[in-house]
């Protein structure tokens, strides 16, 4: 499993101050979805101690800056079926891609060693 050393996000400015971060609730369930969408289970990768909640929490964080927030959506909304999902890559803009890329190889790594 790989420690990934991630910086905070930067916050976009808007008239020289941070731009207000979204609504948490729904970045929480845009990364929920994204990860089902591209075939990684959170809830196996919290029980198997690939993704604790500091770096969740980090993960959630880093969405509510993002400016993607409709692309994400209706990225969504064209990739919302179940088939393929673990071969799906994750959206190129996501700002999350590296983290949950990771969570996803991880994931696969501790599958492999258990075959």
């Amino acid at each position: 499993m790989a420690d990934e050393r991630v910086r905070p996000p930067v916050l976009p400015r808007v008239h020289g101050a941070p731009a207000p971060m979204g609504d948490e609730m729904e970045h929480y369930w845009l990364v929920q979805r994204v990860a089902k969408a591209t075939g990684i289970d959170l809830v196996q990768a919290m029980e198997r101690g690939v993704l604790e909640q500091a770096r969740w929490a980090e993960i959630v964080t880093s969405c509510r800056s993002c400016h993607w927030t409709d692309g994400c959506a209706r990225w969504l909304e064209a990739h919302t079926e179940a088939k393929d999902a673990e071969d799906r890559p994750l959206p190129g803009p996501c700002l999350n891609r590296r983290r949950l890329a990771q969570v996803k190889a991880d994931l696969g790594e501790i599958s492999q060693r258990e075959e």
